[in-house]
């Protein structure tokens, strides 16, 4: 078992395959829909994206929230009783209050968890761009980095499978892949976005 357990937020579009692949936890950010407060990642994806026009034109349009400092402070005390070190890495506090939710929430069990030592980290981006940091932080973790020179690359849309798809083609095409994920955004992204965005997230090794 890893010392060092890696965390981040639903915001980084971690599916939760490739974070069980790689162990990493996910804190959910918020929706409320109807008075009704669900966590992003248990909404359905398909679902929602039908539901979207319906609900702006009803101007009964979701409105979302970050994850809270209860969230971050229940992660931390369940991932404390497995390791001895953490590291968070939030979206850029440009977005949200995920990083600062983090950080008192790491300020609040300080002295609290047994020699646990909490890092957070500021990732400065979003969606692909968090991903990746988040996925280096775990390989890192588990001493499983390799010295190749490739091409690692997340593809995050919304709604819009098939244009994912020809850019993955694209780039696969091109460029020697070490990982090349595409993932859908979680209605928290749609909401801001609107639907039929595509975005790419890359960077190549040193």
């Amino acid at each position: 078992m890893s010392k060092v357990a890696v965390m981040t937020d639903s915001v980084s579009l971690l599916t939760p395959e490739i974070a069980e692949t790689y162990g990493i936890t996910v804190v959910s950010t918020h929706i409320t829909m109807d008075g009704k407060d669900y966590l992003d990642t248990d909404i359905n994806p398909s679902e929602f994206y039908a539901q979207l026009p319906q609900l702006r034109e009803a101007e009964k349009f979701p409105t979302t929230s970050s994850p809270s400092i209860s969230d971050y402070l229940e992660a931390y005390r369940e991932l404390g009783k497995k390791v001895k070190s953490i590291l968070c890495v939030a979206y850029s506090p440009r977005l949200g209050i995920a990083y600062n939710a983090a950080t008192k929430a790491k300020e609040m069990v300080r002295g609290k968890l047994d020699k646990v030592t909490i890092e957070i980290i500021n990732s400065g981006s979003c969606c692909g761009a968090q991903m990746l940091i988040a996925l280096e932080a775990a390989k890192a973790a588990a001493k499983g980095k390799n010295g190749n020179k490739k091409l690692h690359a997340v593809i995050n849309h919304a709604n819009v499978p098939d244009e994912a798809e020809e850019l993955k083609r694209r780039l696969l095409s091109r460029f020697d892949c070490a990982e090349l994920y595409v993932t859908p955004v979680l209605p928290l992204i749609a909401i801001h976005n609107g639907l039929g965005c595509i975005w790419l997230a890359w960077y190549g090794e040193d």
